[in-house]
């Protein structure tokens, strides 16, 4: 469609080009307003696939902060989801945190009990929490694990 009041510059000349993000926003927010987006919106629920892809164990990410953050910053700029979703960033760096707060109810790789694989997700642990201390089934003690 040529504009005839300016030396002939079709619309599409004067459209402002969207930067990665805005692009990948606007998408998601026409998919959400049910209108036809420039294309559909990915959002994978990546796991422990860029930790993987990188080269480096569960254990690896989770005691060194920098491995994982790098895992997920090369998996971002490779594959360019429109929306990265799930958790499984939060646990970058945390071993030496759950090494302090040893909990009872999990393990995870690289733990110093050694228990599971060091490509394992944490795992988490069932045992009897609540024992009945009666009969009539109403009272209810803790039980330490």
């Amino acid at each position: 469609m040529i504009i005839g009041f300016y030396l002939g510059k079709t619309m599409e000349d004067y459209v402002m080009t969207l930067t990665p993000y805005e692009a990948r926003l606007k998408r998601i927010q026409d998919a959400v307003a049910l209108k036809e987006p420039d294309s559909v919106p990915i959002a994978p629920i990546a796991q422990c696939y860029p930790i993987y892809q990188a080269g480096y164990t569960m254990a690896e990410a989770l005691y060194d902060f920098d491995k994982g953050a790098e895992s997920f910053k090369s998996y971002y700029k490779k594959y360019e989801p429109d929306y990265a979703m799930g958790h499984e960033y939060i646990n970058i760096g945390s071993g030496p945190i759950l090494e302090l707060m040893k909990p009872k109810t999990m393990t995870w790789a690289g733990a110093p009990d050694g228990r599971i694989d060091k490509n394992s997700i944490h795992q988490h642990i069932e045992f009897p929490i609540l024992v009945e201390a009666s009969s009539t089934g109403i009272t209810v003690t803790l039980q330490a694990g």
